[in-house]
């Protein structure tokens, strides 16, 4: 020869310099070197004869680096359990315990947030419903208790006032934070307004009626009396005075005419 040759990319020369030899695995050359490169740290090559190093893994969102590379060997990645969640280039995923805070799928970039009417499981993977007499308005770790004279179902966002007994109604159960109120209709023959009050009024003055879920007693016009249904003896309408007897309304019972008077059916007074 009358030069000597350069060695080419990849490669470099012998030990004697009578040949090349290739450059090994997690080493390069661009060629003319005598000795091979090592590559750079967060660069590998994998195999002989590398003209270059590759830019290893950098694990992105939603995973985290299992085992870091090597110059020989790319970044091992994997994706976040359910639970925890990483934006990317993490030994580890972060664990989702913030306020509200779950992961229920693999491989998220951030935690979820539990959404209203709702919280967190026990290990984060997921969501539960608030129980009834709880609430939470959204991204809170515990369900928050209702506030007495409140009460709400499963799931709820919020809290309702309790129901109040309508008119004609009594109350068979007081409200509780995780029931509602229960209400009965009065029965013919008795009242109420309403409200708190645990049972009906009677309605047993004078000529006094009702039919059923009534608010107020009624009273037996004239040439009416109550009429008496049952053996409860409840007054739940009203029947006309028969002939010859008569009432001037407000009373039980229709008065028989004296001193031979006489009357028609339905009448207030005697001729």
């Amino acid at each position: 020869l009358s030069a000597c040759k350069t060695a080419s990319a990849g490669s470099k020369p012998n030990a004697d310099h009578t040949g090349v030899a290739l450059c090994p695995a997690g080493r390069f050359s661009v060629g003319g070197a005598t000795l091979c490169a090592e590559c750079a740290v967060g660069k590998y090559s994998s195999s002989d004869g590398a003209v270059g190093c590759t830019a290893a893994s950098t694990c992105g969102a939603g995973r985290y680096i299992k085992i870091p590379s090597t110059s020989t060997t790319d970044t091992e990645c994997e994706d976040c359990a359910v639970g925890r969640a990483s934006a990317g280039g993490l030994n580890t995923c972060g664990e989702c315990t913030g306020e509200g805070e779950y992961s229920d799928e693999t491989g998220l970039s951030a935690c979820k947030t539990a959404p209203a009417g709702s919280k967190p499981n026990a290990m984060r993977t997921g969501v539960t419903d608030c129980p009834a007499g709880r609430f939470s308005v959204g991204g809170a770790t515990s369900c928050a208790e209702c506030k007495p004279g409140e009460t709400s179902d499963a799931g709820a966002a919020g809290c309702r006032p309790c129901l109040t007994c309508g008119l004609g109604e009594y109350q068979i159960a007081e409200c509780t934070a995780d029931t509602e109120t229960r209400c009965g209709n009065c029965v013919a023959g008795k009242a109420s307004m309403g409200g708190a009050v645990s049972e009906c009024t009677l309605c047993d003055g004078p000529g006094e009626y009702s039919e059923a879920k009534a608010s107020v007693c009624k009273i037996a016009p004239a040439g009416y009396k109550p009429k008496v249904a049952g053996d409860d003896g409840l007054k739940t309408g009203t029947e006309i005075c028969p002939k010859n007897t008569y009432s001037i309304g407000a009373a039980d019972d229709c008065t028989d005419c004296s001193d031979g008077g006489h009357s028609n059916p339905g009448e207030s007074s005697c001729e």
